[in-house]
């Protein structure tokens, strides 16, 4: 679909995303987004495209089907930012979602949260695609500085290389030893880091 220019198109596209949730339940669970997350009439439409295209090619057993794994996604991208930005600040992570205490913050505090947050996103935008299509996709990230988002979201969806999943887990102790290990340079007594997860991107990405 081309980018909406006028009045008229733009109308049509409001239309259009009224009309499908209105009268698809599972899309307009998806379209009502998920905390932070919204949708645009715009991308509504063109994602509502995108299913019908799915279903009728095979790709996807059903729109709801497809709808329940863009609902999962957001909920991946929502959590994979909170767990950015506890990277960045948090010296000590409660999954309960309880406020934090001032001892709970780094001293320190590191980290390209800006960039890594866009990148939670994006990367949840890719496991998504690949959900969908059930075709795993090379992809090629510019800015190894975001690495955070791609840790985070491979923690929230249990994604781990052996070194990590044998170090975190979604616990309070896991994800708290995750934060910490976040910029923590630490090295063995061979000068190797002490953890499997870096400050930018490693062989454990």
């Amino acid at each position: 679909m081309k980018q909406v220019g006028s009045v008229h198109d733009q109308y049509q596209v409001n239309a259009r995303a009224k009309a499908y949730r209105e009268n698809n339940p599972q899309f307009a669970d998806w379209a009502a987004g998920y905390g932070l997350i919204t949708h645009s009439d715009l991308t509504q439409v063109r994602v509502h495209d995108m299913v019908t295209w799915l279903v009728e090619s095979g790709t996807v057993s059903s729109p709801e089907a497809a709808y329940e794994r863009l609902c999962a996604a957001d909920r991946v991208a929502s959590a994979a930012m909170w767990l950015v930005v506890h990277m960045t600040y948090a010296k000590t992570v409660y999954t309960d979602g309880r406020m934090l205490a001032a001892d709970d913050f780094k001293p320190d505090p590191q980290g390209h949260t800006g960039g890594a947050l866009n990148m939670a996103v994006a990367y949840t935008g890719y496991l998504a695609a690949n959900a969908l299509c059930g075709t795993t996709r090379s992809w090629l990230m510019g800015q190894g500085h975001c690495v955070a988002a791609i840790d985070a979201a491979n923690l929230i969806v249990d994604n781990l290389s052996e070194e990590q999943a044998a170090r975190y887990g979604y616990s309070d102790a896991g994800v708290t030893a995750f934060v910490r290990d976040f910029y923590s340079c630490g090295i063995d007594q061979r000068g190797l880091p002490t953890s499997p997860l870096g400050s930018h991107v490693n062989p454990h990405t």
